[in-house]
């Protein structure tokens, strides 16, 4: 094992300093640097067909979750603050160190894994842990979120101190789209992830043609350290259209760290000019030819003007136009629900060229349509589809800008994250121009009326944070004697459709849209 020793080298921290780098001290390494030479770390049960080769320990997992340990040391916990391991691990979503000693005997810290291929840089923020203190003696689990077969290899692994580290944890506007000579609210939040307790100082940087309308351009913000963070907002505005940079410079004697907001200005995007009244599913929603007239007068006696997705079918379009309907275009089927919908755990699909190609001929095929509303995109998605609407939104704006691109979301679709998390992470992604969302609460054996109220003012809470439009899709229908009878839904009285109605549009809905 390497002894001790007091090192200063200059890397790249790969997660939460991607943007700058750091001078560390190193207490205690294994680098892993002569072959055959695992330095006293042990791997066990848990790996097979373990080697050290070119400065790279290599191990191939026996179990899910594999981990391994360092040997015993002695290591005063208030010197370091973090613990680094640089390492590549496909398809892992997190790792976790546990270490030895400190008040309570023992202790943790997690970090999330980027979904790459290639070496990353973990660095767990042990010094955040009120348990990491007093005598630090072994790091007793460094422990990978893969499954077993994955092959792993680690560069190092390093307890260090890396000093102050100013960092802009979140610099966003919001709002979904950025219009001229509107007020746009921004906001950051300045954080100290160094180790060591620093007074800082921050600097908006405006370009030409930005107008400051509440805040100020310089803060001081005192010394920060550990879980402190300082939230900054302004209200700006615009004079022109066109991609503005904005820049905000965080700084204390030992550090600067800057963060640049891009924002794109534009007078071309969506308008809602009448109130969405629709129903899901619509029409023929999945089946094929014949259409019957008989179906479509059935909706449009029901006083439902607008049809929530179309596929592209001309024979189906023939009567969408016949009856007078607008309509959204369905193009989940484009992308398929794992790229769209995506799994509720790992990463989904990536969308690919061939499937925007695709995307294109549609848009090209109906855009002149004046009945044409939007384009559907999915149903109740999870986060990890997030990024992929974002890309299809953004490029259904390059191509078709006045138009909605429709996304329906399910609140407590991550219930262990709580919605406003995925609300604010939804938004902030995809910039969604209209926030549309579902929650049935009348069962056979009970009513969910505090989750109703409850998800209705999140939703409206974060529709008018960013200034958008929210749709709420309510309960027409039970579920007995169905094939979906295991959802345990009842059919609701006519008073409790006008529940569902009059309290949506108490809160400030502007589209409803019956589920049946």
């Amino acid at each position: 094992m390497k002894g001790i020793r007091l090192v200063l080298i200059t890397t790249l921290l790969a997660v939460g300093f991607s943007s700058a780098l750091n001078a560390q001290q190193i207490g205690l390494s294994w680098e892993f640097n002569r072959d055959g030479d695992f330095e006293g770390v042990v791997l066990g049960q848990a790996f097979r067909d373990t080697s050290v080769q070119n400065g790279v320990l290599l191990a191939t997992a026996t179990k899910d979750f594999p981990a391994l340990s360092t040997p015993s040391f002695e290591l005063q916990a208030s010197d370091y603050g973090y613990v680094l391991v640089r390492a590549k691990i496909p398809g892992a979503t997190s790792a976790l160190v546990v270490w030895l000693g400190g008040s309570w005997g023992w202790g943790f810290s997690r970090v999330t894994v980027e979904p790459d291929t290639g070496f990353q840089v973990l660095a767990f923020p042990v010094y955040l842990s009120a348990n990491w203190s007093g005598v630090i003696t072994r790091l007793n689990r460094v422990e990978f979120d893969v499954p077993a077969g994955t092959r792993i290899a680690v560069d190092y692994i390093r307890i260090v101190r890396i000093g102050p580290k100013p960092s802009v944890r979140q610099f966003v506007a919001l709002r979904s789209v950025v219009k001229p000579d509107a007020d746009i609210p921004v906001q950051a939040v300045v954080k100290n992830e160094g180790d060591v307790r620093a007074h800082l100082r921050s600097e908006l940087v405006l370009p030409e043609g930005v107008s400051l309308l509440d805040g100020t351009l310089d803060h001081d913000h005192g010394e920060m350290f550990g879980k402190d963070a300082d939230t900054l907002r302004w209200t700006l505005r615009f004079s022109r259209t066109g991609v503005h940079h904005l820049f905000l410079r965080v700084r204390c004697t030992e550090d600067t760290a800057q963060a640049e907001l891009a924002l794109n200005v534009t007078d071309r995007y969506w308008k809602q000019r009448e109130f969405l009244l629709s129903a899901w599913s619509p029409p023929y929603a999945w089946m094929g030819p014949p259409y019957g007239d008989s179906v479509f007068a059935y909706y449009k006696n029901a006083n439902f003007d607008q049809v929530l997705w179309v596929r592209d079918d001309d024979a189906l379009m023939a009567k969408v136009h016949a009856f007078g309907f607008k309509y959204f275009l369905w193009t989940t089927g484009i992308f398929g629900n794992d790229v769209v919908r995506g799994p509720r755990e790992g990463p989904a699909p990536p969308v690919t060229d061939e499937m925007l190609q695709r995307l294109d001929r549609l848009i090209d095929k109906y855009k002149d349509d004046p009945d044409l509303l939007g384009y559907h995109i999915c149903d109740e998605p999870h986060e990890s589809a997030f990024a992929n609407i974002a890309r299809i939104v953004e490029h259904i704006r390059e191509k078709d800008p006045t138009r909605l691109s429709f996304v329906n979301i399910w609140p407590n679709v991550a219930p262990d994250k709580g919605g406003a998390p995925f609300i604010e992470k939804l938004l902030q992604t995809t910039k969604l121009e209209l926030l549309s969302y579902d929650r049935y609460i009348f069962f056979n054996d009970h009513d969910e009326l505090f989750a109703y109220f409850s998800n209705l003012a999140l939703v409206r809470q974060y529709a008018r944070k960013y200034d958008i439009p929210f749709c709420n899709i309510i309960q027409a229908i039970g579920t007995n004697g169905t094939s979906e009878s295991q959802l345990n839904w009842r059919t609701p009285s006519p008073s409790e459709h006008r529940f569902l109605v009059y309290t949506s549009l108490a809160y400030g809905v502007h589209g409803l849209i019956w589920f049946h």
